[in-house]
């Protein structure tokens, strides 16, 4: 789920599903911040220029604009994410949430326009410093509505099983309600 506020992550470790989240926090600057020895940290390079994703920052870039979705800064950011959860260098297929708003046209359609031109953001590199080490490999983009990470949140269990008060094939309607930045 890459909100605003917060890119939320799962994924496979072994047989477990784990989860976990990272601040939106990303700047554009060659500048970039460093560790002990000087080689750079959470530093990406992309087509548009150096980004960097540090604890906090001053000049931390706006990214609530309705462009988020096809944006560079996000992309960079689930980067970022893949790093931080050591999948990077792994083949990631990715699911990625649009709004409502923009997932469904107003007569109820599926916005395919919006939907690729978000798989084809998410299909760019990003190339992460140092240039010799693992890189993302994102193998395959999936754009779902975001009510779907809602749902997910709530079948399935910490523990990766199932939520136990998931109902049965003879009631499957339920309501997801899903209260983010743009709802």
């Amino acid at each position: 789920d890459n909100g605003y506020a917060w890119h939320k992550i799962a994924y496979y470790s072994g047989n477990q599903i784990l989860t976990m989240k990272y601040p939106t926090i990303v700047d554009k600057s060659s500048d970039g911040y460093t560790d002990s020895v000087g080689g750079y940290r959470n530093r990406y390079n992309t087509e548009d220029g150096v980004y960097n994703c540090p604890p906090s920052s001053a000049d931390a870039l706006d990214i609530r604009t309705e462009d988020y979705a096809t944006s560079t800064a996000n992309r960079v950011l689930v980067s970022h994410c893949l790093a931080k959860t050591s999948n990077i260098g792994l083949p990631v297929r990715l699911g990625v949430t649009l709004p409502l708003r923009q997932f469904y046209k107003p007569d109820g359609s599926i916005n395919q326009e919006r939907r690729e031109a978000v798989t084809k953001n998410f299909s760019t590199p990003v190339i992460m410093e140092p240039k010799s080490g693992p890189q993302p490999n994102i193998t395959e983009v999936k754009v779902y509505a975001e009510c779907m990470s809602a749902w997910f949140d709530w079948a399935i269990m910490e523990n990766g099983t199932q939520n136990p008060a998931l109902p049965g094939a003879e009631q499957s309607e339920m309501a997801i309600i899903d209260i983010g930045g743009q709802t």
